[in-house]
């Protein structure tokens, strides 16, 4: 388990916020440090709640034998490290459900110690049964949060699990849970409108929590209809020719020379190293942003982006497979297509994109020139060796 900083500042803001409201409305006559003590055990008790909802998630996961690596616990709760998705609907909906269970534990278990506290006497005893209580009530809050149809959270992984068993289609799960989602942002935003005005001004902080439940889902229903769109494109049918080469120890002003003066502009340059080999991309962005100054005496292979963290796929690969590839190593910006250990063509995220129907930007280019489409024509003079 791993306790970052910003734990400690959840417990502290929790603390103030108990010590400056319920409790010194409570118990009257007490210093401000015993109100804060008391907050304080309140906002260990929130962490205690967030740890255990983690370890029951990881549990979920170990059942199923893929365990996480560690626990992480911060200002917003806890998170699972290096967690592997359920492979299967039934493994998704168990692990769904394993973390808002055990914040309604918790929370009845908070409840049953205010209870307690509630029939003792004394100042002490009060402040105990307010602190459990809250504890209880946010507790039990957070687990309701976390059934909202939002991606990635418990709520949006049970109707991802419930699509998947029906159709049998992972993907099709994960597009219910983005509409649903989108659906679930535009009702809690109008409930919190209405119980603002009509209830109590408090209610307004549910508006935050629909703004990230539609902003998530309508992200996520974008991905998912750039996956159905893409997930039967072939990769060769739709990549541009390979960019042109650039030596790792040339100046990025040497490197900018080989672009053309008119027409479409490669997204990158492939950089070989004095083996023969390809080092890395240096991407044009990151060519173009060194200062004028610093051209002739900066290096290509001080700016450009290794190897490894290049995404590459086969080219009898699709494009929702590059674009997994991409989403896994994105520090170039786009997937290098080989073929026998050759590169014979590149495909951006804009191309990706473009193919899902997004209107994105192009380079300028001359009424002469047209973009490159097809590498197979090209395929002879691009190759760059592995």
């Amino acid at each position: 388990m791993t306790v970052r900083a910003g734990a400690v500042i959840g417990v502290v803001f929790v603390a103030i916020l108990l010590a400056t409201g319920p409790l010194r409305d409570a118990v009257a006559d007490q210093s401000f440090t015993t109100y804060f003590c008391a907050g304080a055990l309140g906002g260990l008790a929130m962490l205690g709640g967030s740890f255990a909802a983690e370890s029951a998630r990881a549990r979920s996961l170990r059942r199923h034998g893929t365990p996480p690596a560690a626990i992480s616990l911060g200002a917003f709760g806890g998170q699972l490290v290096g967690a592997t998705p359920p492979d299967s609907p039934r493994a998704l909906r168990r692990f769904a459900w394993s973390g808002p269970i055990a914040l309604l534990v918790c929370a009845v278990l908070a409840a049953a110690v205010a209870a307690g506290f509630a029939t003792g006497n004394g100042s002490a005893a009060t402040l105990l049964a307010v602190t459990a209580g809250w504890v209880a009530g946010l507790l039990g809050l957070f687990a309701l949060v976390e059934l909202l149809p939002r991606p990635g959270a418990p709520g949006g992984q049970l109707i991802a699990a419930r699509t998947w068993r029906r159709t049998g289609n992972r993907a099709a799960g994960e597009l219910a849970t983005a509409r649903a989602g989108v659906r679930a942002g535009w009702t809690v935003g109008g409930l919190a409108v209405l119980a603002t005005l009509l209830l109590s001004p408090l209610a307004i902080w549910l508006l935050p929590v629909a703004l990230i439940t539609g902003m998530t889902s309508k992200a996520a229903l974008a991905s998912a209809t750039l996956r159905r769109q893409v997930s039967t494109v072939q990769v060769r049918d739709v990549m541009s020719a390979a960019p042109p080469s650039t030596l790792a120890w040339s100046t990025v002003a040497s490197a900018l020379e080989q672009l053309p003066v008119a027409g479409p502009r490669p997204p990158a340059l492939m950089v070989q190293d004095v083996d023969g080999l390809w080092a890395g991309v240096a991407p044009l962005p990151v060519l173009l942003a060194v200062p004028g100054d610093d051209r002739d005496t900066a290096r290509v292979r001080q700016i450009m982006v290794a190897r490894e963290l290049v995404a590459t796929v086969p080219m009898t690969a699709t494009v929702e497979e590059a674009l997994d590839q991409l989403s896994a190593r994105p520090a170039a910006g786009l997937v290098l297509v080989l073929d026998e250990g050759n590169v014979v063509g590149i495909l951006t995220a804009l191309d990706i994109a473009r193919l899902g129907g997004v209107p994105m930007p192009q380079w300028p280019q001359s009424p002469q020139q047209g973009p490159a489409r097809g590498a197979r024509r090209s395929r002879g003079n691009q190759r760059t060796t592995l």
